[in-house]
């Protein structure tokens, strides 16, 4: 590090100069170009972005006895306790009901921890974008691969759950594919817009979090939509959690989604697609700023 890279703070403290990419700065070239040429380098980044999501979990459990299957068994611990105790609250069979929340916790997690780490990425990777000249969209896709590597962790639950309560493989659950992938593409645009806002105002992850701790009861995960009034019912369309969990957790448990489901899901991509990249493109270059 040159003296060129070093300022001092009110203290007289050296501090790493922020660094600005060069493509920020160019008059020529209008923010939206410069926005698709970040994400375009954060593409072609593809294997430094599997590097930093894998090992973020991997240096989270560095030198325990179980690695990351700790993922595992805490998540399973937790499926079996509540499956066991809210079954016996809605007087609904195990068989029927531990399936059901398995499927639909492992994916409720997927979605709520990486909207919530999203709000936080570039918070967490300050030391990151401080020191290297990386494309934005890096931090973000990274953050999205790390919870992918999770969900692979807790997915085993899911089989394993089934298959003890006879519940056999079948066609019907190749839908969960195109639903993840609407889902994490859904989670990823969502996550251009959060980021941006979670680090030029420090308080949206605490709001994020306590706002998915909310819904988290509002959401049918620990209990069945059919057990509610018909009329409060129709509304859990305009849950956007529940949209997706439903695609998600319907293929598995033998059901196809309404096909409605997927139109919304499909629009709410779009909204927060277009929302994420307007938002990303205006306010990306600050980002160094507000850290």
């Amino acid at each position: 590090m040159t003296v060129e890279d070093v300022t001092t703070d009110a203290g007289g403290r050296a501090r790493p100069r922020p660094r600005i990419r060069s493509e920020d700065i160019r008059p020529e070239v209008s923010y939206w170009r410069r926005a698709v040429d970040d994400l375009a380098g954060g593409l072609a980044r593809w294997n430094l972005v599997l590097l930093l999501g894998a090992s973020d979990v991997a240096s989270r459990y560095r030198r325990s006895v179980l690695g990351q299957f700790w993922l595992t068994l805490s998540n399973a611990v937790l499926i079996l306790a509540i499956g066991f105790v809210w079954a016996n609250i809605w007087k609904q069979p195990l068989a029927e009901f531990l399936p059901y929340l398995a499927a639909g916790h492992v994916f409720w997690l997927l979605m709520t921890t990486s909207l919530t780490d999203a709000s936080t990425t570039f918070a967490t990777s300050a030391s990151y974008m401080k020191e290297l000249n990386l494309p934005r969209s890096t931090y973000l896709m990274a953050n999205m691969v790390k919870h992918l590597v999770i969900l692979g962790h807790n997915i085993i639950i899911v089989p394993v759950v089934f298959l003890a309560f006879g519940l056999w493989p079948n066609f019907g659950m190749l839908l969960v594919i195109p639903a993840l992938a609407l889902t994490v593409a859904t989670l990823l645009a969502a996550s251009f817009w959060l980021g941006i806002v979670g680090v030029r105002f420090r308080d949206v992850p605490g709001i994020v979090g306590n706002l998915t701790m909310v819904l988290f009861f509002l959401t049918p995960v620990i209990w069945r939509q059919e057990l509610i009034d018909p009329h409060l019912r129709s509304l859990l369309v305009f849950n956007p959690f529940h949209v997706f969990l439903e695609l998600l957790r319907a293929p598995l448990l033998g059901h196809a989604p309404e096909p409605h489901y997927w139109l919304i899901a499909l629009a709410i991509f779009a909204g927060n697609a277009a929302l994420g990249f307007v938002v990303f493109a205006k306010w990306r270059r600050w980002i160094t700023f507000w850290l």
